[in-house]
């Protein structure tokens, strides 16, 4: 009977309220620390991905400059990046400027008389 009683004992306590009331307490702590812990996971994993993505950038860079100092150890190069950034040209060169728009137009607005042509004539200035 004493075993009996002793049982009944346990399963009170265990079955209490309060016994109740601290394990959900104890299991809404590790809960929330799982939690924390997954957004971390979740941030790092962001963070993991642009990071990734900007040594992938990174990485094409490093070929383009190093493409580009490959041309310019070059003679040909030096003299492109030379005529590209200063406009100098080689002896013997000769400069051409190209105008866009109608030719035609051109030379209509040159045969036209505006008000102060008009004026510059009245008054016998050429």
């Amino acid at each position: 009977m004493t075993d009996f009683r002793k049982r009944q004992r346990i399963k009170r306590v265990v079955f209490s309220r309060i016994t109740i009331a601290i394990l959900a307490v104890i299991v809404l702590v590790l809960a929330r620390g799982v939690w924390g812990i997954y957004q971390k996971e979740r941030d790092t994993a962001v963070k993991l991905a642009q990071v990734a993505r900007e040594e992938s950038e990174l990485e094409a860079r490093k070929m383009f400059l190093e493409s580009e100092v490959a041309r310019l150890r070059t003679s040909q190069g030096v003299e492109e990046e030379i005529r590209e950034n200063f406009g100098l040209g080689t002896e013997g060169e000769g400069v051409i400027i190209v105008v866009p728009g109608d030719a035609s137009a051109a030379a209509n607005a040159v045969g036209q008389r505006g008000f102060w042509n008009w004026i510059r004539n009245f008054f016998g200035r050429d």
